[in-house]
């Protein structure tokens, strides 16, 4: 299991395509990835806005559950409810 460091998540979200990026973008399709709390929280932090949200609840789906809590699953939800709120 690799665990994908916060930097490249937020490149990857904002499309920006460097050799990290490309290598997160094949390996999604190949293996599940791991995501720390942290690097969830760091993530949503950067969200601007709802397609962003939409990509990482969308991309979050391949990180074990046992480095995510559920409350940090209910905290991705929020953030996306508040865009679709602005909208």
């Amino acid at each position: 299991m690799v665990i994908i460091d916060s930097t490249v998540w937020v490149d990857y979200f904002n499309g920006l395509h460097n050799p990290e990026t490309d290598w997160l973008d094949i390996q999604l399709d190949v293996q599940r990835l791991g995501l720390t709390t942290i690097i969830m929280c760091e993530v949503l932090e950067g969200v601007r806005d709802e397609r962003q949200a939409a990509a990482v609840e969308m991309r979050s789906s391949w990180a074990y559950p046992s480095f995510t809590p559920k409350w940090c699953a209910m905290a991705l939800l929020v953030v996306c409810a508040l865009f679709r709120m602005r909208s």
